[in-house]
This record gives structure tokens, sequence and C-alpha cells, in this order.
């Protein structure tokens, strides 16, 4: 990824090309350790030779400074947007003015107050209260001049009663009063004004008028199954962590596990939003911003811990990829922690355990991860070394390293064991990196009967308990986020002394063995033997039988047309290609709205992949659930219905009995028969979808999949008690 200036994957990779042709990279993959690896980088001066590096570090202080001009003329285009009452995009223009004035003496910055307060303004007409009241109380603490200030207290008792808040919402008024009252210079039709619009709310209060919550309170984190375990903190009673050679640390059920049991529940030790996400989402707990802002504690916590180092970097560290993850390890812990935590003797026979023993949420379980650094290719530890070196220049840039370090002479003992934390961090986050995702919908439609749910990658994260556990291509459990925190669940039972394994990627559903075995070499040095991949390679050396490709029946020989369905080689490549035409065709059309022609091209299709295709096979499949959006979009549910249940089957097959995808292909059939009235067959539908989703992301935990299907079968209930009656 190229920053602003250059880009860094480029750079290395030309650094590598010449190392290996001069000799360098031979002599570098001699060394035994991070110490002497950070050494030779600084040594050699490759970094010297990365042309557009100087004026990177001559220009980056003043890239992303703060500007009171900018924060104004934002504020002013927000101002614009408001009086013509387009709420969302002045709260844009608003934050952008927010995020651009000057941190320097914050709680005397008015252009920061100011356009919280404004954006405060634009969330309360959008009935965005709790969002609002935040804005209100971090203006209030900034420096916020006093007309504004009066206003924006005001609109905070507003807020309190719309959230039915009503004790607070009358000290508000109690302590507002007393301030009015001690204010003898404000302008009599000001003060006036104020003193009607405190009789107004005091009204309200007095004829018990309290508004209805916004909706914005935190979901409740689930409960570990039988409570948390006294050695792994973050991990369920119900499992243990056990050692050996061959497997190294793994974790094993200590007593018989449901499924749908929750097992870990962990925030990360540190993390990183994706540069896509970096003005969608919080920077320190992940959640979706959209119209609300950055909590306050979220924007102190990053701030302090690492924003303050970070900011001004931020094109730099966005090109890095994965090491930034590095880097914010490194401040999370912090230096003198880390000085002192180098000195230390552990001496654990199990590493990651403190006294006690304890495996915690702590610097020293994610120290003791594995960084496999023995299995890397000369060229990939180089360029690791290159870039933790590169780290290394941003904290002695900054000013983080004491005694004023500088990279121009002989690298400090402070420096070396700095720079080998962070190539250790880099090397152990290849294997150990957590993708933190989300659930985004999308529409290809302005109606919900065509949702399109996938997940969405919006970070990176370290998880030192997840990463105890082992991989199988047919896992043990699933794990779901709520923001930054991993839910860790069992989609299976798991008998006592059982392995409790994830998966890595590579899933016996969703890959063949063959690239299933290769990602998991080129990214995790293994070769899985798990049981799903045991078992397929037994079956394909039994299975040597030549098939056809259209019905998957087993031949003899190959025949130039199948007995079974009469699948003719020369005609297949040309129905595919038709098929493939008139799916786009379909797509093309269903964009623009034309529905009808919609279904003639996505029927004519369907035809074509049946008659040439298995039907699981994943391209009907899509034919179909298009077909029956487009039959839904028009109200013929019946004909939706029809092709939906046909994806089930292929769902299962593909997925599995208990599998996410199939319980949101459940979700989707339920909504039509819903929508259809087929009162029978939608509860039966719902509960089995319930019964999937449940196990994936646990009874009571707020996932809107969840309640929607709740809200429909009550509506269901209600309609058929209405019928009898």
């Amino acid at each position: 990824m190229a920053s602003n200036f250059g880009n860094w994957q480029c750079a290395i990779d030309n650094l590598t090309t010449t190392a290996k042709s001069d000799g360098c990279l031979k002599s570098f993959f001699n060394l035994d350790n991070n110490y002497k690896r950070i050494a030779f980088i600084h040594k050699k001066n490759f970094i010297n030779d990365v042309a557009w590096l100087p004026l990177y570090w001559d220009n980056c202080h003043s890239m992303l400074r703060k500007s009171t001009e900018k924060a104004v003329r934002y504020r002013d285009d927000g101002n614009k947007y408001f009086q013509k009452k387009q709420y969302k995009s002045a709260i844009q223009c608003y934050t952008k003015s927010i995020q651009h004035a000057s941190t320097a003496e914050l709680q005397q910055n008015q252009a920061f107050a100011l356009g919280l307060g404004n954006r405060s303004a634009a969330l309360f007409y959008l009935k965005q209260y709790q969002a609002c009241l935040g804005d209100i109380t971090m203006a209030l603490t900034s420096g916020c001049p006093c007309p504004t200030a009066d206003r924006l207290k005001i609109r905070k008792i507003h807020c309190l009663v719309n959230l039915g808040r009503g004790q607070e919402a009358q000290q508000a008024i109690r302590d507002f009063k007393k301030h009015l009252s001690g204010h003898t210079d404000t302008e009599k039709k000001v003060k006036d004004k104020l003193e009607d619009d405190i009789a107004s709310l005091e009204h309200q209060l007095s004829q018990n008028w309290l508004g209805e919550p916004d909706g914005q309170t935190d979901r409740q984190l689930p409960q570990l199954f039988q409570g948390p375990s006294e050695v792994i903190t973050q991990a369920s009673l119900a499992v243990e962590m056990k050692h050996t050679c061959s497997k190294g640390r793994h974790l094993v059920a200590k007593q018989a596990i449901p499924a749908g049991a929750t097992l870990i529940v962990e925030r990360p030790y540190a993390a990183v939003l994706l540069q896509d996400h970096l003005h969608s989402h919080c920077h320190n707990c992940f959640q979706t911003l959209s119209l609300a802002p950055i909590p306050v504690e979220c924007r102190d916590t990053a701030w302090t811990m690492y924003h303050n180092i970070e900011c001004q970097y931020q094109d730099l560290l966005s090109s890095v990829g994965i090491a930034h993850l590095s880097l914010r390890i490194i401040l999370t812990a912090g230096l003198q922690f880390l000085l002192a935590f180098s000195d230390q003797d552990r001496d654990s026979v199990i590493r990651g355990l403190t006294v006690g023993p304890k495996y915690q949420r702590d610097y020293l379980a994610v120290h003791d991860l594995l960084t496999h650094e023995q299995d890397m290719e000369a060229e990939d530890l180089f360029q690791y070394s290159l870039t933790a070196y590169l780290l290394l220049r941003v904290l002695i840039d900054v000013g983080w390293l004491p005694d004023g370090a500088s990279l121009e002479d002989e690298l400090t003992d402070n420096m070396m064991c700095i720079g080998s934390f962070l190539l250790r961090h880099i090397l152990q986050l290849v294997c150990n990196a957590h993708a933190i995702s989300e659930l985004q919908v999308s529409q290809v439609a302005d109606s919900n009967l065509v949702d399109s749910k996938s997940q969405v990658r919006v970070a990176t994260a370290i998880y030192p308990t997840a990463s105890l556990i082992n991989h199988s291509c047919d896992p043990t459990i699933i794990a779901s986020f709520q923001r930054d925190t991993l839910v860790v669940r069992s989609v299976k039972d798991v008998a006592v002394g059982q392995e409790i394994f994830n998966c890595y990627g590579p899933h016996c559903k969703r890959m063949s063995l063959t690239d299933r075995q290769q990602a998991l070499s080129s990214q995790y040095f293994f070769h899985c033997q798990c049981q799903a991949c045991v078992q397929e390679e037994q079956s394909i050396q039994q299975d040597e039988v030549p098939q056809c490709p259209a019905c998957g029946v087993d031949q003899v020989s190959a025949p130039a047309q199948c007995p079974v369905c009469l699948h003719n080689s020369e005609t297949l490549a040309s129905d595919t290609k038709q098929a493939d035409r008139l799916f786009q065709q379909g797509l093309d059309r269903l964009q623009q709205m034309d529905i009808a022609g919609a279904i003639v091209s996505f029927s004519q299709c369907v035809e074509l992949r049946e008659r040439s295709m298995d039907r699981h096979q994943t391209p009907l499949c899509e034919a179909r659930d298009c077909l029956a959006r487009c039959h839904a979009m028009t109200g013929q549910f019946s004909l939706a219905s029809k092709y939906l249940e046909l994806n089930l089957s292929a769902s299962e097959l593909k997925y599995g009995d208990s599998s996410i995808e199939l319980g949101y292909e459940l979700q989707k059939l339920a909504q039509v028969f819903f929508n259809d009235k087929q009162v029978g067959k939608a509860l039966n539908v719902i509960d089995r979808a319930l019964g999937i989703l449940t196990i994936h992301f646990g009874k009571n935990s707020g996932n809107e999949d969840i309640e929607e299907l709740v809200q429909m079968k009550s509506c269901l209930i209600e309609y058929q008690a209405g019928t009898d009656t």
C-alpha cells in the first residue's frame, strides 16, 4: 500500500533484490536473533536508500497537523448544511472540524468546543440523544463561550427528558436556574428566552412526560459457560490448557461442553483499524460511528496510549500493513515496562503463564506467542526486519525514546531492545493476528427483501487467549465480535478431554484439500492432519473413477455424452458462457430496477445452469437466489420461496447443518414465508434458523438477525391466534 510520498512495499522489494545480488541477504540469514538483525539493518544503512523517505521525514510533522483554519472552514460548511436541514451532511462536516481543531490547550480551544456544540444540535434534530449528550458534555468542558454554553445546557435537559431520565433532568434544571440567577449581565431578552425554555421543560416533567430511550444502549457481553477459569482468565472454566511437544499449547474440554456454549470473551491486547475504516469506526473500541461521535472515554484512551504518537505518521503506518499492529503493541505496553521486561527471567514451563499460575490478557501472553522465525524464508525475514527498523525510526523521530536518541550514531541498548521487540511482534502477527469483522448489509434495491449480508474485515488485532487454539479444517468453535471484543462459542458438542479447534481460514466446507494444505503450509508452516483432512485424503486415494463434470456420476470411461444427464462436452462451454452473460444481464437490470427484465434473464440463466450443473453447484444457487429476490420484490412470494427452498439443501451440503450460511438462508426463506402469510411454514423455518443463529451468537446477544426472527415469530403467533378466533 502506498503513502502520499511512496510505496513501502515497493521500496523493501527493491532493497531485497539489491541485498540478494550483493550477498548481504545470505549474511543476514545467518544471524540468529532479532538484536543482531536490527543491528545489521542499521549498520548497512539500507533505509537511507529509499529515495522518498527523507522528504517524508521532513514533512510528516506538518502534513497532518491540526489547523484552526480548517476547523473553522469545515464548521462553516456544516452550518450551511444545517440551515438546509441536511443534518447528516452537517454532522460529517462538524466531525471534520472537530478532528482538525488543535489539541493544544484543549480545555481552552473554542474551535473544538464550537464544533462539538454544533454537531450536538444536528444530532438532536436526528433524535440521537445519547450521542448529543456526549458532545454537549465534552463541549462544556472544552472552553465553550458562555452564550453557547447556556444553549447547550438547555439542549442537555431536552436530551435527558427525551431519554426518560427524569431525575437527572430535574437536577439539571435546578442547576441551570441557579446558574442563570447569578448572571446579572445576561441580556434581558436572552434571559427571558432561557427562562421560558426552562418553564416549558418543568411543565413537561410535571405532566410525567418522558420520551423513550433512543436505542443507543450497549449490548451486554455474554457470560462464560460455567464462569471464568481461574487460570485462563479470559476463558471458560470448562476448558483447560495442555502442552505437548507435537501440539504445543492447546485447549481441551475440562468437562462436557454443549453446542452454543461461550468459551472465550476477550478484548484484544492491541488492535489497529484498517485504512478503509479510519473515518467510519472508533479507533479504540471499533464501534461503527455512523452519526454518533467517538465516545469521550475512547478518545482520551486512544490519545494517551498511542494516537499522540501515531497521528502525524498515519500515511506511513497505513503503508506497512500488519506491522502497524506491532507498533501499537509496543505503545500499549509502554517504554519503561518494556525496558524492565527485557531484563526479567522467565522460567515457566508453559510460556505465557504468570506466577499463580495465570494466563491473562497481558504483555507476557503476547510476548510468548510463537514467532516461527526458523520457518521463514530469508527474503520475508529481511523485509520484516526492514519494517521493524522503520517503525523504530518513527519512535525515535517523535521523541518516544529517551535521552535525545538518534539513528545517526550507533544503536543504544534501549534502541536495540525496542527494535527487537518490534521485529518479534511482526513475526508473531504473521500467524497470530486476528481479523476483526462485522456483518454489513448491502442492498441491490430499495427494499429490505433483497438484503445481502457479508462479513467485512474492519481491523486487525492480537488476542492471546484465542491464539492458544489449534487449527482444524472442521472446527469446534466459531468467533464473532461485539465491537472489539472477541466472543468464541462452540458450534458442536465437545466431550471431556477432546481438543477445541479453531479454523485459521481454510475450511473443509469452503476450500479443497489441496488449497487448504497449501494455504496452511505457506502462512502457518504446518501440514494439516486434522480429521477432515485425513478422511478426505483417504477418500481421494480410494476414488480414482472419472466423474461427469455436470452431474458427478461415476463413469467407467470418459464418453462424449453422459448416459445419465446427457451432458455433452462440446455444448457445455457454450451453455456456461451464455448463462454467465444472462446472469450479468440480470444483475444490470436489477440495478436499473427493471425487475421484469431481470426475472427473464435470471430465469433463462437458471434453466441453462440446471441443464449443465449439479443442483448444488454455487453458480446455480446464486442464480436461483437472485431470481427469488426479484420474485419477492414483485410480491410473488410463492415463486420466491420455491427457489430459496431449492438452495437450502445446497447450503446444508456445502457448509453443514449448523453453519451460519445455512442460518442466513433459512432467515431469507422465513422472511418470504412471513410476507406470504404462510404461518406454519414460517414458524418452522424461524425455529430452525433461531437454533442455528443462537449457537453462533448466543441467545441474549442482541444480534439483530435473532431479534428480527423473534419479532417475526411473535407477530405470526399473534396473527395465528387472531385468525383462529
